[in-house]
């Protein structure tokens, strides 16, 4: 009796879903978004993606970030960096029509299919200790010169509100080094690009602030001087 052949096993999420869903990897995009979209969405998402389709743009670049995707780990970054992503969109299609993929669907399409792929593995010789690496460059998670979560961490810290003298000393950074950070991490990625160009817009306004108020300082002081020198002019002739 001939044994069962093997489940096979995939390098990533997106070749890991395509096979169990039986779509090309042409397809995947549509296929996952239908799959994911939160309860009794699809009737009104339909007219959407057929006629503007950018509308979804958030959930078609979480949808390809987690397909590229291997471990668990890389895969929750990716997801919440879609979690932020949706703080930022607040249209009313996106948060009270629930009109977008679902996080949590998201995940459980996942945990169904982990048993169907493979996380590359490298042994580090000199510590003698597997680590976990990613399969190709653009991942979330890759190595840089800031912490992919620290970064992601400031975001949502910024996104939800506090403020940003407190989120530079929780994080241990000053300003420039976060912009810098955020320069190199955020290469493909839009909300880190988007946070740099926040932080560089809050240092022009604040030097604007500086201007105006360096130079509302001197008409002051001119206007001093020259109430004292009409003041002044005034005293002969009595």
């Amino acid at each position: 009796m001939s044994e069962a052949p093997a489940n096979p096993r995939f390098t990533n999420f997106k070749d890991a879903f395509c096979h169990v869903y039986r779509c090309k990897p042409d397809r995947y995009e549509r296929r996952l978004f239908f799959a994911s979209l939160h309860t009794f969405r699809t009737l009104f998402a339909l007219p959407i993606w057929w006629f503007n389709r950018p509308l979804f743009a958030v959930d078609l670049d979480a949808i390809i970030n987690v397909g590229r995707t291997a471990s668990i780990d890389d895969f929750n970054n990716a997801l919440s960096d879609f979690e932020n992503a949706n703080h930022i969109e607040r249209s009313i299609r996106r948060g009270l029509f629930r009109i977008r993929i679902s996080g949590p669907k998201l995940s459980l399409i996942r945990e169904n299919l982990d048993h169907l792929i493979d996380v590359p593995v490298v042994v580090n010789v000199l510590e003698g200790a597997k680590v976990t690496v990613d399969a190709g460059p653009g991942m979330p998670g890759r190595a840089g010169t800031g912490s992919p979560r620290r970064l992601r961490e400031v975001h949502r810290d910024l996104t939800s509100g506090k403020p940003l003298a407190e989120v530079l000393l929780q994080a241990k950074v000053t300003e420039e080094e976060l912009i810098r950070e955020l320069e190199e991490a955020g290469r493909g990625t839009p909300e880190m690009l988007w946070l740099r160009d926040y932080l560089l817009q809050l240092q022009r306004l604040r030097t604007a602030d500086q201007e105006l108020s360096d130079l509302r300082r001197v008409l002051s002081a001119q206007a001093h001087e020259l109430l004292e020198l009409r003041s002044g002019g005034s005293t002969p002739g009595n």
